[in-house]
């Protein structure tokens, strides 16, 4: 059965400005949005970002060195960012606005990042779902019978500081709890920002 590192294996000689984004390139952003990036890509209030080659290279030296801080790291995650980092598709788009927060007293948990998606002027914002902490399983149960949830404040809010701070089109994604603040951050924000949204993506 193939998977994401066969469709690497595929398009990945193809950029962005040839080969549209798809439903897999959002399968594969969303993916990327669960490592620790602190102190690699640029936090939501700095200006600059990093290239994705870049920023796989750091990551790589510090995984190497043990100086990874933050969450949890997937065994597949740390080689599917390697093997983007050499693509034409993925090395040279820019990583920034990072954010991780955990509030145990809020019971909040999260986590985003933006790509800006090479050449074109499209960015896509990339939501993380549930990580392995005690507080963002806790907000996932409470989701289940709270109108809302602190993650979903604070993707909205997110989603317009990132309207402000670019131009172009505005793609929200996510996979699980992502897909969710995705829908809810779109679903919430201004009539100006929403109408930047090219589309919503939630697996």
């Amino acid at each position: 059965m193939a998977d994401i590192f066969d469709y690497l294996l595929w398009r990945g000689d193809l950029t962005f400005e040839q080969s549209p984004f798809n439903p897999v390139d959002n399968i594969i952003f969303s993916q990327l949005s669960y490592l620790p990036l602190e102190g690699i890509v640029p936090g939501h209030d700095e200006e600059a970002g990093i290239t994705l080659a870049k920023a796989a290279e750091i990551f790589i030296k510090k995984m190497e060195n043990n100086t990874l801080k933050g969450d949890v790291v997937f065994i597949n995650d740390p080689v599917l960012l390697n093997n983007m980092s050499r693509l034409d598709r993925y090395k040279n788009c820019i990583l920034h606005s990072y954010v991780n927060s955990t509030d145990f007293f809020r019971v909040e948990q999260f986590a985003a990042l933006c790509i800006k998606l090479g050449a074109i002027d499209e960015t896509y914002i990339a939501y993380r779902g549930t990580d392995a902490s005690v507080v963002g399983w806790k907000e996932d149960f409470n989701m289940s019978f709270s109108d809302t949830v602190p993650a979903q404040i604070e993707a909205v809010s997110y989603l317009e500081k990132i309207a402000k701070k670019t131009t172009g089109s505005l793609v929200p994604g996510g996979h699980s709890k992502g897909g969710n603040l995705a829908i809810y951050a779109a679903s919430s924000c201004t009539e100006k920002t929403k109408e930047r949204i090219k589309k919503i993506y939630s697996i």
